[in-house]
């Protein structure tokens, strides 16, 4: 048994009453955990407290967060990843920060195992099978690619499930192995197809929906505010990943304190990452010629600016990934993709480019079905 409660000794705990013994208990292994906190913080940089789980299984572990109550609803299944865990590792340490499902460290000849609390719950909860969800859960050899594939499956499970039963999630499970990383990238690969067949199966919506778009964005009456409302809820457009909202959640004039972000796309039920930031101009003329050449209007400038400063206050409480601004009705594209190439964080798209980009996707998953007349079901 190598996980370090099994090896605190009990036995003296006797001396005390059945009203008393748990707190004492407890104590002692608030002060087993004392040192190896002291260095997984000075090694990891991670500001960790312990808490207290269960006396059949932990004991106690370390968090980065401080959960609403003790006990063993801060893991969920803690029996099952007790039994798989116990001959592995020395500590377990639970995260609401770590990006990866979880990660293994050496610190001080200590093996210690790292899991991202929000991401193991989501399994947990996705499946039947106890130890088969926690198995998959920690597959090792992954790619941060792979493994997000295999936590998107995840997090629209539900969502599909009532659409139509498609894919049993334990025979992924069964299939998927715990040490040979080849069949599990094959295994990760099949999920993706998964997820493609579920967009080609509604090509026709997207394909009116982004028609219906574009109409808008062509109306020289349109206000900020109507593209704004019809991104929101066609988020997809900006990039098909988003297509999944049980995954993805979009908020509109999300408030900060130096103004609004016109839309803010996040993990949200997974707390992994926040994922972009978008500001919106009206489709206008976007570029002017300086010295005769091509330079953008001082608006955009100010659209850049202000996205700059949404994303140096936000960046200390979120992990953003990036920002967007979508400018201009009509491609000017030659300009602006050489001015991307010097931004850094932050792309500029004109409206057409967003559409066009969207149009590629949408005919790229016509190709393969054409021939089987599925969009003319």
């Amino acid at each position: 048994m190598n996980y370090y409660f099994t090896r605190i000794r009990k036995s003296d705990l006797e001396i005390y009453s059945d009203a008393t013994r748990l707190k004492h208990l407890k104590r002692r292994c608030y002060s087993h955990l004392r040192s190896i906190r002291t260095e997984i913080h000075s090694n990891l940089s991670l500001d960790i407290q312990p808490y207290w789980i269960s006396k059949s299984t932990f004991g106690a572990v370390l968090c980065d967060f401080a959960p609403r109550e003790t006990g063993p609803s801060i893991i969920g299944s803690h029996k099952a990843l007790f039994e798989l865990l116990n001959e592995d590792v020395d500590y377990l340490v639970l995260s609401d920060v770590i990006t990866r499902n979880f990660k293994y460290y050496n610190v001080a000849g200590k093996k210690i195992l790292i899991i991202n609390i929000n991401r193991f719950k989501k399994f947990i909860n996705a499946f039947t099978n106890k130890h088969k969800r926690i198995q998959l859960f920690l597959v090792k050899h992954l790619s941060s690619e792979e493994e997000d594939i295999i936590n998107d499956w995840i997090d629209s499970k539900q969502k599909e499930q009532k659409i139509t039963p498609h894919i049993s999630a334990e025979d992924i499970i069964e299939t998927l192995p715990k040490d040979n990383p080849e069949k599990a990238s094959s295994i990760v690969a099949r999920v993706n197809d998964y997820y493609e067949s579920q967009v080609i199966s509604n090509l026709k919506y997207y394909e009116g929906a982004l028609n219906e778009f574009e109409v808008k964005v062509k109306n020289p009456k349109i206000q900020e505010s109507e593209l704004r409302d019809d991104l929101k809820e066609k988020i997809w457009i900006i990039d098909f990943r988003y297509q999944n909202i049980n995954q993805f959640n979009c908020e509109k004039e999300v408030p900060i304190e130096n103004g609004k972000i016109d839309l803010w796309v996040s993990r949200s039920k997974t707390q992994r990452f926040k994922d972009i930031i978008i500001e919106l101009k009206l489709p206008k003329d976007s570029l002017k010629k300086y010295r005769k050449k091509p330079a953008i209007r001082s608006e955009i400038g100010n659209a850049l600016s202000q996205l700059i400063n949404y994303l140096e206050n936000e960046k200390s409480k979120f992990k953003i990934q990036n920002g967007l601004v979508i400018i201009g009705r009509e491609p000017e594209e030659s300009f602006i993709e050489v001015f991307n190439q010097y931004l850094h964080g932050i792309q500029i798209k004109t409206y057409r480019q967003l559409i066009d980009d969207c149009r590629n996707v949408i005919n790229g998953f016509k190709v393969p079905v054409l021939q089987s007349g599925v969009l003319d079901k």
